[in-house]
């Protein structure tokens, strides 16, 4: 199985400035191309905010962009995986849904989630059990649209992501458990800083 994360840095998907919007989508073709050259299945994309703009606004902006790749990948064999990160959980699959296209879906990261959960939380003996409710709820939603995992740990007090699996906080047992109830057959991709 052959997976591609497309790049991220620079690229404004849900720009106001259709220069810059355009750009965005044809890097994102271009990675589609690489895609179908190396017979991958996946691309990881993220979606990324616009600082001054309105998150509805954005989301209204992502979805049509989204619809837009999802089309381009017609006829490929490839799906577009959008990576947990933003908009954050309790938003994150209402983007999905709006998209509602059947090559897009998600890419679930096992340490993207941090920034999601309250300092107070993080700082508290709590936080990892509260982190490990928020990634399998996350999982657990993502279920029907899930195309792909990155796998990672989170460590401990430092609460940083892309640690090696088992030295954190991530309980593994359980994550796996729900990627099999919600039937998910796919790629687990190793992320280690």
């Amino acid at each position: 199985t052959v997976t591609l994360h497309a790049p991220f840095i620079e690229l404004r998907p849900a720009s106001l400035d259709p220069l810059l919007e355009e750009a965005s989508f044809r890097r994102m073709l271009i990675t589609l191309e690489a895609a179908r050259e190396l017979a991958a299945q996946v691309i990881t994309t993220h979606a990324i905010p616009v600082p001054t703009l309105p998150y509805d606004e954005a989301v209204e902006r992502l979805v049509s962009f989204y619809r837009r790749l999802g089309d381009a990948a017609r006829g490929s064999g490839v799906r577009i995986g959008i990576e947990t990160g933003w908009p954050p959980p309790e938003r994150f699959m209402d983007l999905v849904e709006a998209i509602d296209h059947p090559l897009v879906g998600v890419t679930v990261d096992t340490g993207h989630l941090i920034s999601a959960l309250p300092q107070r939380l993080r700082e508290s003996p709590e936080g990892p059990a509260a982190y490990n409710d928020l990634l399998v709820k996350h999982i657990a939603e993502a279920g029907p649209w899930l195309v792909h995992v990155h796998v990672h740990d989170v460590s401990a007090g430092q609460w940083r992501d892309h640690r090696c699996i088992g030295e954190g906080i991530i309980d593994w047992a359980r994550v796996i458990e729900t990627l099999r109830r919600v039937g998910y057959e796919g790629m687990l991709s190793l992320e280690l800083e």
